[in-house]
């Protein structure tokens, strides 16, 4: 959605092919765009009580790479779980955080973390039993038990497809996708 995902050699050649954002600007369609860059991976009927865990490199500065996880409308960029990691901000909630995970309108939790252009890092996110939880490159970032009522709510017990994306319009590469359930 909204975006241009390709397999490419990687920029670190020990990689060989990883999934990459292409589309480096905002594409002109028939309609404007409600969200930044997404590929939703599976079928509408995962339920996913589990984790959905990527390497990913920033290339561009500003840029942020993104995990979806229960996303039960593959047309809408705020119809799930997304965790949002870049530059020096992490976030999660129902929205995809833009401008290197700033938090986003509807955000549960926002952070700090480091994460350098150039640099390949891990991120996974988990869902069991109605409690979200985020790690990169192995340190927990946060545990939230959002609810499904109200502004933000997400049904995390629905069915729905998981994703990589990006925060904006900018080269992210993705590697060692899984799903675990």
């Amino acid at each position: 959605m909204h975006g241009s995902f390709e397999a490419v050699k990687s920029t670190e050649s020990s990689r060989g092919m990883v999934m990459r954002q292409m589309a480096v600007g905002e594409p002109i369609g028939f309609h404007s765009t409600d969200g930044p860059p997404l590929s939703v991976v599976g079928g509408q009927a995962v339920s996913l009580d589990g984790s959905v865990s990527a390497d990913f490199l920033i290339e561009d500065v500003g840029a942020s790479a993104v995990l979806g996880s229960h996303i039960t409308n593959a047309q809408c960029g705020h119809c799930g779980v997304y965790l949002t990691v870049g530059g020096s901000a992490w976030s999660i909630g129902p929205s995809i955080g833009v401008g290197g995970g700033a938090a986003a309108a509807g955000s549960w939790k926002n952070g700090t973390c480091q994460v350098a252009p150039g640099d390949w890092h891990s991120i996974k996110l988990n869902v069991t039993r109605g409690v979200v939880h985020g790690w990169l490159d192995g340190e927990q970032l946060f545990a939230v038990a959002p609810g499904n009522e109200g502004p933000g709510a997400v049904d995390l017990t629905a069915q729905g497809w998981v994703g990589i994306g990006a925060g904006t319009f900018g080269a992210v590469q993705y590697d060692r996708f899984a799903m675990q359930q």
